[in-house]
């Protein structure tokens, strides 16, 4: 059995014609509108897996060459002849692939970061296939990567079937890993680390309810735990520093969302782990520290007994700004973006561009960036405003107004710039760039960790103060396309939910209430309605 990728959901019509299919059941809206029967859908698990059975067969079954020797040497032959429909037989029931099997493939073609000298690691996930070799069959590990994959595939293939084994396969990994946490030489091991991680984006993917989310949140919580335990010996190890930058990365977005300073021991770590990264991979870690200074200074703002001054609140967000666009000057090479001019307009981009990245991971950092800068902007916005409108703090006449009526509109501009660079990057997740022109613009289907890496970016540019109605539509548009499609509604749901939840803290604009595109672009609207 050969992985073969993902195959078309679209019905045999609509592959044919090469048209959009809805996916609509009992028939699609294509059929429908064309007054055409529709032949229905493919079993995706079983396109997945090219059978290369009946190759094999059709070598053991040749036509033998014909010799001039003895019967009594034909009815050798004819025995062999025999034995090997046997074995074609054992060969065909052994190349079944099983539930593990599957499960293994998706996640590994759809978590893990292409590990070569082109792509730099980045830490997600091009770790494990080096420790899943290492574990063996119903190890806490394989099990985990069990979950995810059946879940994964069952959201894919829309099939209840899949998602029940992953399920009890889920739970029973759980269970399992709990266990393992009452001894403390086996709670610091890799695999147990790695396994908490991936039960965590089981949550994210089983679930469409907020409470999906806030188990995520809740298995990085016991993540940063494992991380105290480990200590300083885990970063002794590559494994051990790669799952260390990996969880960093969960943990300081976690902060963000739950408007808490990060632990201290991550900068700490961070610093020591530096002196083993390459150029790329240091650069990422580089802006860990400012980060953290925005993650705190938005824990304070959530704090109703932290007092503040209004001057040191905007300082503090100028400083910070000014660090993370230090950091744009000095990336490395491997960094810079390409931007690609498209000459008619195209419903996959927003605008008249898109960027081109080394890598989705390296995009991902680009937008990390780009989504704390907005937050910062609208803080110094609302902060701003609050001076301007305060006798307490400033005079009709102090010169300091004009200053900041100026940054109030850098900040403005600032907004729509890296609202415009989010949705800049979103055809390169989605493998725009590789459609094939001649053959009607048919690419690589996007990997599952792609989605995953849009959605915090995506979703904080749409609820950002100026963006206009039509980059909302555009982005709601994308985000339930993508998401139907493959299969992830619930990490859609349940992503925006925890989102809409937290709120946007200032937020009062009413939301355009005309013509809304599907339910995310509702779930976007529901963050400041």
């Amino acid at each position: 059995m050969v992985f073969c990728g993902k195959p078309s959901k679209a019905c045999a019509e609509c592959r044919a014609k090469r048209t959009k299919c809805n996916e609509a059941k009992p028939a699609c809206g294509q059929c429908v509108r064309a007054g055409r029967q529709c032949s229905g859908y493919r079993d995706q698990v079983a396109l997945m897996f090219k059978d290369q059975n009946n190759k094999l067969s059709g070598h053991s079954h040749s036509s033998p060459i014909k010799s001039p020797h003895s019967p009594r040497r034909s009815r050798k032959a004819s025995q062999q002849s025999s034995f090997v429909d046997s074995q074609g037989l054992q060969l065909e029931l052994s190349f079944a692939p099983s539930l593990e099997e599957q499960a293994a493939s998706y996640v590994f073609h759809n978590y893990v970061s292409e590990d070569n000298e082109k792509t730099p690691s980045k830490g997600f996930f091009d770790y494990l296939p080096a420790l899943y070799r290492r574990s063996q069959t119903g190890s806490i590990l394989a099990d985990a990567v069990t979950a995810l994959g059946l879940v994964g595939i069952a959201n894919s293939t829309r099939d209840s079937t899949f998602l029940n084994k992953a399920v009890l396969k889920y739970a029973a990994t759980a269970r399992a890993v709990s266990d393992r946490l009452g001894v403390v030489e086996l709670a610091k091991q890799d695999d147990i680390l790695i396994s908490v991680l991936l039960l965590g984006l089981f949550e994210t993917n089983a679930s469409d309810r907020p409470r999906s989310m806030a188990s995520w949140l809740e298995h990085i919580k016991g993540s940063l735990s494992l991380l105290k335990l480990r200590g300083d010996q885990q970063l002794e190890t590559n494994i051990g520093r790669r799952a260390f930058v990996q969880l960093r990365s969960f943990i300081m977005t976690t902060c963000i969302v739950r408007r808490v300073a990060p632990p201290p021991e991550i900068l700490d770590w961070t610093m020591r782990a530096m002196q083993y990264e390459s150029i790329d991979q240091a650069a990422s870690s580089a802006i860990s520290f400012s980060v953290a200074r925005f993650s705190e200074l938005r824990s304070n703002l959530a704090d109703p007994q932290y007092t503040y001054d209004l001057h040191s609140i905007v300082n503090d967000a100028l400083e910070i700004d000014q660090q993370f666009h230090e950091w744009t000057l000095n990336v490395p090479s491997s960094f810079l973006r390409t931007s690609v001019v498209i000459p008619v307009p195209d419903e996959e981009v927003f605008g008249d561009y898109y960027d081109l990245y080394q890598d989705v991971f390296t995009a991902g950092v680009w937008n990390s960036v780009r989504s704390i800068r907005i937050m910062l902007h609208e803080i110094l916005i609302e902060h701003i405003v609050k001076l301007c409108s305060s006798p307490e703090y400033i005079t009709p006449n102090c010169e300091i107004l004009s200053l900041y009526r100026a940054q109030i509109r850098t900040s403005k501009i600032m907004i729509d710039t890296l609202t415009h660079e989010i949705c800049a990057s979103v055809p390169f997740y989605l493998n725009y760039h590789r459609r094939d022109l001649g053959n009607f613009g048919k690419r690589p289907q996007p990997k599952a960790v792609a989605g995953y890496l849009l959605m915090w970016p995506l979703y904080t540019a749409a609820v950002a103060g100026r963006v206009s109605a039509q980059m909302r539509r555009w982005i709601a548009r994308t985000l339930e396309e993508y998401w139907r499609c493959d299969g992830h509604e619930a990490c859609l749901c349940s992503g925006f939910g925890c989102r809409c939840e937290e709120g946007s803290g200032t937020r009062t604009r009413s939301a355009e209430r005309g013509r809304r595109v599907g339910g995310v672009y509702e779930r976007i609207c529901r963050g400041w309605l």
